[in-house]
């Protein structure tokens, strides 16, 4: 299998498990390896992909409702996600974004904890970005809780 495979894999399962001990069980790889693996992966791509230390925060509301998931698929696309979600193949936390005048028969709840998401991006430089780039970090700036910063580097102010 492609090298690039197997660390992609040894991430989906870190975040689905949210353990890298418990992926490396469940991939038969040690703790190490699937740590060097998703290092790499973050390496190659320069950025932080899992936060040290932490639960997963998807991890974190299962284990708050004594949850144990059961994952025979995964999708990034919302949109499948909402369709097998109609179809009863399952439950799923979207962005409340993505729910907005959706055409889908399902249930929305929201959740009694806050869930937060981390958005990341990279560009080679904000000066040739896109107007909607641009745009995009104007506002981020306005909003000043957390402000887009180069991959690997502190934003300077």
């Amino acid at each position: 299998m492609d090298m690039n495979l197997l660390k992609y894999r040894a991430f989906v399962a870190t975040v689905e498990d949210g353990s890298f001990t418990r992926a490396a069980e469940r991939l038969h790889y040690s703790q190490s390896g699937i740590s060097r693996m998703i290092a790499d992966l973050e390496r190659e791509w320069n950025l932080t992909l899992l936060e040290k230390g932490a639960k997963a925060e998807i991890a974190a509301l299962f284990e708050r409702y004594h949850l144990q998931p059961n994952v025979h698929f995964t999708t990034w696309d919302d949109y499948a996600v909402m369709s097998m979600v109609e179809s009863g193949l399952g439950i799923s936390i979207l962005p409340e974004l993505i729910l907005k005048r959706v055409p889908y028969r399902i249930a929305i709840r929201e959740l009694d904890v806050p869930a937060l998401r981390t958005i990341a991006f990279c560009l080679r430089d904000r000066k040739n970005a896109s107007l909607a780039v641009k745009r995009f970090l104007e506002y981020l700036d306005f909003r000043e809780e957390k402000t887009a910063q180069p991959c690997g580097k502190a934003r300077k102010n």
